[in-house]
């Protein structure tokens, strides 16, 4: 029985290794036809969007052969004042505040899933849905050292940032639990 679970768990750990792999090289994709759409011949674009095409199809496929109750978590991470910093105090202190920020997230959250830079200013955690009660007391650890950070580092500007979170289950989709997180995300900046 034992090695029964332990098989379904590794099978269920592989298809989130498959879905994340998919996502990061899906967001890799968009990002690139958004920065260089300005370049490159129509060719070049064209295949560009295939592959974009391609590896939606293949995320879509991989979710359905996700049947279980609880798949995965998923939360979107905004940075706050990002442009702020950029401007008054230069790009090397807004590379700093990403930086410190994403090396932050791989040490309480990296343990419990994936972590990737899918934008300027804008992160993604994915994690397997059995460990989102680690995820969210990581989440609260993450945020209580950037409170202690900014209380006891000397620079003008503070570490801040806007989380959403949502689960993947057998009711929704990546992309649907994906923009619920964004979503929420985007409600917890308005008020920030």
């Amino acid at each position: 029985m034992e090695n029964i679970k332990k098989k379904k768990f590794q099978k269920k750990e592989r298809q989130l290794e498959n879905l994340e792999n998919l996502v990061e090289n899906h967001t890799r994709t968009q990002r690139h036809l958004e920065q260089y759409s300005h370049i490159g011949n129509h060719e070049n674009k064209e295949n560009a969007r295939k592959i974009q095409e391609i590896r939606e199809e293949q995320i879509q496929d991989l979710e359905s052969k996700l049947k279980d109750e609880d798949k995965g978590l998923v939360a979107v991470i905004d940075v706050n004042n990002l442009k702020l910093v950029n401007d008054n105090f230069g790009h090397t202190s807004g590379d700093v505040l990403i930086i410190k920020i994403a090396e932050i997230m791989k040490k309480y959250l990296g343990p419990l899933g994936k972590c990737y830079r899918i934008g300027g200013d804008e992160f993604v955690f994915i994690s397997t849905a059995s460990r989102h009660e680690e995820c969210y007391k990581a989440i609260d650890k993450m945020n209580a050292y950037f409170v202690a950070y900014n209380k006891t580092e000397k620079r003008p500007y503070k570490i801040e940032y806007a989380v959403g979170t949502a689960l993947v289950n057998k009711n929704n989709t990546f992309q649907e639990a994906f923009d619920k997180a964004d979503g929420e995300k985007v409600q917890v900046k308005i008020y920030y």
